[in-house]
């Protein structure tokens, strides 16, 4: 069978002397927007913090313009207005309601999308490594290792603030050297070698789609319809000509608690890396937990 020098194919990648000292934080800050900056303020506070400052202050606010409102006016006023309230209740509360359960569920099939790379990422670099031993290229699968301890100790945290680590992009950069410098010579090696080439791809292709996912957030003019037409369902409870004021006060506050609360868990979902609700690094600590790896402290030099 004829080799194939898999190594020229592709443009090499220079090493950068004391790369890792000199460059350790990669932040996305310069391509964030005010938006960005406003959000990550609010996702930095806990979560259970966020439900008495959001939820708890929406629902005092709704009770408070309540019996202001009650106050000023009576039962017989309000009775009235049942009927025209009634028919601009449906149609706003349906509207909001069908828009705000189409943006909770896609933000919550995002943030399953973001924790499934994350897992694709973390298997198929454990798959490399694997397959480097079998191939015996004990040195690529010390990288891998070194790739996930990297992101799920490392990185993960600066993902918290808008950044990654420019260490584990190097730790990938090392992979992908040694891989394609790698010349099989028989038919096994070639099998193992067209496998490790689709694993490398798959992490890079993972990599660059979660990083990608860091600032990802849901457009400025979702909030701008979401926010005003709630508190609008809001306010339109106010009109119904309930005379027991406790039923009034209840059913205007479960009201706006579910609609600040499912606002919040939205604003939440929508950064997968970021916040209380983020997605964990549990697949790469997975993979480093599974047995077949080397030991930590490296015995071998990369191969020429």
């Amino acid at each position: 069978m004829e080799k194939v020098n898999y190594a020229n194919n592709f443009h090499p990648f220079k090493k950068v002397p004391h790369a890792r000292a000199r460059f350790s934080r990669c932040s996305l800050a310069p391509f964030l927007s005010a938006q960005h900056r406003s959000m990550h303020l609010l996702l930095n506070v806990p979560f259970v913090l966020q439900l008495l400052l959001v939820v708890g202050l929406a629902v005092a606010l709704s009770l408070s313009g309540l019996d202001k409102f009650r106050k000023r006016v009576d039962h017989h006023k309000r009775a009235a207005l049942n009927e025209v309230a009634g028919v601009n209740f449906a149609v706003f509360g349906g509207l909001f309601g069908v828009v705000l359960a189409f943006v909770l569920v896609g933000t919550w099939e995002r943030f399953q999308d973001a924790r499934s790379v994350t897992e694709r990422e973390a298997n198929s670099a454990a798959d490399l490594g694997r397959l480097a031993l079998a191939v015996g290229l004990p040195a690529i699968s010390h990288d891998c290792r070194d790739y996930l301890e990297t992101v799920s100790k490392v990185e993960w945290k600066m993902m918290d603030h808008f950044a990654f680590s420019a260490h584990a992009q190097l730790a990938l950069d090392d992979i992908q050297r040694a891989v394609f410098a790698f010349q099989p010579s028989n038919d096994r090696e070639q099998s193992l070698f067209d496998a490790m080439l689709i694993e490398l791809s798959q992490i890079a292709d993972a990599r660059r789609e979660r990083l990608a996912r860091i600032p990802d957030s849901m457009p400025i003019v979702m909030w701008l319809f979401l926010i005003p037409v709630g508190c609008i369902v809001i306010v339109y409870s106010y009109l119904f000509g309930l005379e027991d004021r406790r039923a009034h006060m209840f059913m205007t506050g479960a009201l706006a608690l579910t609609v600040a609360y499912s606002l919040l868990i939205i604003f939440n979902l929508q950064f997968p890396f970021s916040g209380a609700l983020k997605v964990h690094p549990d697949a790469f600590r997975k993979a480093l937990a599974e047995p077949g790896w080397l030991p930590a402290s490296r015995q071998d030099s990369t191969p020429q």
